[in-house]
């Protein structure tokens, strides 16, 4: 439990917001879990929840897609290495990061501009080019 407030806390203060807090049933749902990366892997599972998840609080559901879109998340990135180019490779990260931003801060892109270090026009701009929309 410590180490994950350290996580969302070292984060909150790296994305200029308050740090959300885990559930007792998130963080048990946590210890459930195999981590062969150790201290690295749960830092980096940390701050996806907090970057995917909704609201202020992450709770076992959170955890819950997480882990089951870790499967998808593995498939998906052998689907990134078989692209021909670099360009590709990047184009394809780039907008599932920016996607990734958009969600955690509700659509709201002057916000996510100012978070993720971006004129908010060079934003507008790659939303359009990438066909980003907001899912309901």
């Amino acid at each position: 439990p410590m180490l994950v407030t350290h996580f969302s806390e070292k984060m909150a203060n790296r994305e200029g917001g308050a740090p959300r807090v885990f559930s007792d049933a998130a963080i048990e749902r946590l210890k459930t879990l195999a981590w062969p990366g150790n201290v690295r892997e749960l830092r980096n599972t940390v701050e996806r929840l907090l970057i995917l998840s909704d609201g202020n609080e992450i709770d076992s559901n959170d955890v819950d897609s997480l882990t089951t879109s870790r499967a998808g998340f593995i498939d998906a990135g052998r689907e990134l290495l078989k692209l021909d180019n670099f360009g590709e490779f990047k184009e394809k990260a780039e907008c599932a990061y920016i996607m990734g931003k958009l969600r955690a801060n509700e659509w709201n892109v002057a916000e996510t501009a100012r978070r993720i270090k971006m004129p908010r026009s060079n934003l507008y701009k790659k939303i359009e080019k990438y066909g980003l929309v907001r899912e309901d």
